[in-house]
């Protein structure tokens, strides 16, 4: 993968630096056969970058990704910067097949999350060139990549569940687990009542019970702060908060 994706970064250089010498020879010549000749360098340029992002993107997409859709997101730019080109590569190829289902390891060991996390870790130094036991790869991956590490990226996205599902916007099956602590008669008068919360039920195992999503759910919403656990809010907003509230514990 990481070869493949060096190919489509070398390439990417090399098309900028061909693209510069077109829009300078433009600036240069007014005359209608240079304008000709440069609007058709710059076609043929762009069907060779778009066969050479083909040709990398059926390596290293998985067969359940539409290769379409790679290129969809992967728009090409008058000046393309093999950086911005590079991190949404990496993010449709390696964070969209990360983030999906990612809630079913909420509370799972961290002798699984690290081996996602090393990956992530990969993919972030794949995009800045840097090496594996550089230093400052965290904060590489919090303040130059805005990536929330994979514990926090599961805790993301179970709470967003979690707030979906008091908006109405999930599941029936989902949305039966997230009941409100004032709903229930013998809790209504209580001080928590006014605070958003929601009852977590009982469970046995430790390692399994607290993982399922009737659980992990409730408990992930109610230790969010005040301000945040707010399920009259839009989703944008609450998403916008909750990645504030994590970004700053780092």
């Amino acid at each position: 993968m990481r070869r493949c994706i060096n190919y489509l970064h070398r390439v990417l250089i090399k098309m900028e630096s061909t693209y510069r010498h077109i829009l300078s020879s433009r600036s240069s010549s007014k005359s209608g056969t240079t304008v000709c000749s440069l609007a058709t360098s710059a076609a043929s340029m762009k069907l060779e970058f778009q066969r050479a992002l083909h040709e990398v993107a059926c390596v290293i997409v998985p067969q359940s990704t539409s290769t379409s859709t790679v290129l969809a997101v992967l728009t090409f730019q008058p000046v393309p910067s093999p950086a911005t080109t590079l991190a949404k590569l990496i993010y449709v190829v390696v964070n969209a097949r990360m983030d999906y289902c990612d809630t079913v390891l909420a509370g799972a060991p961290r002798t699984v999350t690290d081996k996602l996390q090393r990956a992530l870790n990969a993919a972030a130094r794949v995009i800045t060139g840097t090496r594996k036991f550089d230093r400052g790869l965290g904060q590489t991956l919090h303040d130059q990549l805005h990536w929330l590490d994979v514990p926090d990226r599961v805790f993301f996205k179970l709470a967003v569940t979690v707030h979906q599902c008091l908006k109405g916007l999930a599941p029936p099956y989902l949305s039966e687990h997230c009941i409100p602590v004032s709903s229930a008669d013998t809790r209504r008068h209580l001080r928590s009542a006014n605070r958003h919360l929601l009852a977590v039920p009982r469970f046995r195992l430790n390692a399994y019970g607290r993982r399922a999503f009737s659980v992990a759910g409730p408990m992930a919403w109610n230790s969010l702060p005040d301000f945040i656990r707010d399920p009259t809010s839009s989703t944008d907003c609450f998403m916008r908060l909750l990645k504030t509230y994590l970004f700053a514990h780092y």
